[in-house]
């Protein structure tokens, strides 16, 4: 059972710090880690992450960056005031527990302007139907904002990196470890992705989550730290990018490879 927030108090549209888009907007809060184990955090905000991506795929729908959004991480939130700051009309909060085999995902949206909620579910299931119950979260805010998708819409949505938890979670946990820009959180998350890549080879994320390692890692100067030379992380970095380019690049391959480019001018 999800308890919804009681009513929350109405934004106001004249004290949004940025005005309000024509298209309908939301923010994505980071999703609470329900689970008993801290160690599943990695676990709640790759969902929370995953569920940015998917709406983003949207062209209907104006969808508030992680960056931002993650900086509400682990604090009391008022929902209100979170709409007026970032200039959204929608808010979507919930939770993931992990347990076991098992994973339940807790969904609310939010009309922030008329301080009311517009559904708040529950979904359970085992932990390898995730990218099910993912898909039923973003569907329900699809119909909630009566969002027209294009074919090529529905099809972005449809499409996975991979079809392999166990290869999802790999690298979930190396992107956990690589976003906390750390010398040895960076050899980590290395591990992680190679165990991702070897648990499914056509992984294009994973490919370019390494590309990224090596890529902020050549940048900082930082191959002697993870043992390799400066030729050596220059040669990992193309290797794992290009591997990346021919698997269904996604939004991460193209981010790597943008910087890379803006690093060559």
């Amino acid at each position: 059972f999800y308890m919804r927030r009681p009513s929350i108090k109405p934004a106001s549209a004249d004290k949004m710090a940025y005005p309000l888009p024509e298209k309908p907007s939301i923010a994505v809060l980071p999703f609470t880690n329900m689970s008993d184990d801290s160690k599943q955090e990695y676990f709640c905000d790759g969902i929370t992450e995953d569920l940015i991506t998917d709406l983003s795929k949207m062209s209907g729908i104006f969808v508030i960056a992680r960056n931002s959004i993650f900086a509400y991480k682990g604090k009391s939130v008022n929902i209100r005031q979170v709409a007026e700051d970032l200039g959204v009309r929608y808010v979507l909060e919930g939770g993931v527990r992990k347990a076991d085999k098992n994973v339940r995902i807790t969904a609310q949206l939010i009309d922030a302007i008329a301080g009311h909620h517009l559904w708040a579910e529950r979904y359970d299931g085992k932990l390898e139907n995730v990218f099910k119950l993912k898909d039923e979260v973003t569907k329900k805010i699809v119909s909630a904002l009566a969002l027209k998708l294009t074919e090529g819409e529905q099809k972005r949505l449809k499409a996975r990196d991979t079809d392999s938890i166990a290869a999802y979670d790999a690298f979930l946990k190396g992107w956990s470890h690589y976003l906390r820009f750390t010398p040895e959180d960076f050899s980590k998350a290395i591990s992680h992705f190679k165990i991702a890549i070897d648990l499914d080879p056509n992984y294009s994320r994973a490919y370019a989550g390494l590309a990224q390692v090596y890529e902020d890692s050549w940048n900082l100067s930082w191959q002697i730290k993870l043992g390799l030379s400066a030729a050596d992380l220059r040669k990992k970095l193309r290797q794992n990018l290009e591997m990346a380019m021919k698997r269904n690049p996604s939004s991460l391959t193209h981010q790597a490879l943008a910087k890379l480019l803006l690093f060559r001018r």
